[in-house]
């Protein structure tokens, strides 16, 4: 059984289990994401993390504006933040975002509400797992981290 925590990320990764975690997460907990799950297992996937990524280098996909590709209320948007901003005294206590590594940018696919509501209590960097599409890509953006850690 995996924490959803940064902690309980760690230490998946360093047993060598982040894409069981991963799936775990999107199956299993209070936020699960069965789409994503599913589209994750359609090809191998390169883990990187978790990592700290800086805020505001995140886009998000979901919440209330009408760019949004998974739009919401704004009702529902802020009810959901709120809860997080209210709870996550500790940025450690949440799971990691999931963003796919694009080359120039990293693309937000979970944790839209949780990188809101760090964004909103003054986080400058999020823990994330990133994912790649091939080992060309995981060694290209694995070089970046350590580059910038």
């Amino acid at each position: 059984m995996f924490t959803f925590s940064v902690r309980g990320a760690r230490e998946a990764a360093v047993v060598g289990c982040i894409d069981d975690w991963i799936h775990a997460y999107l199956t299993t907990s209070p936020g699960a994401n069965l789409p994503m799950a599913a589209g994750l297992r359609l090809q191998q996937r390169w883990w990187i993390g978790p990592v700290l990524v800086p805020t505001a280098s995140l886009t998000r996909i979901c919440g209330p504006e009408p760019e949004m590709a998974y739009r919401t209320t704004s009702e529902a948007w802020e009810e959901r933040v709120s809860a997080i901003v209210a709870a996550a005294h500790d940025p450690e206590a949440l799971p990691p975002l999931i963003v796919e590594w694009r080359g120039d940018e990293l693309g937000l696919c979970d944790g839209n509400h949780r990188h809101e509501a760090l964004r909103r209590r003054g986080e400058q960097h999020v823990w994330a797992f990133v994912w790649c599409n091939s080992e060309a890509e995981f060694l290209n953006a694995r070089d970046q981290f350590v580059a910038t850690r």
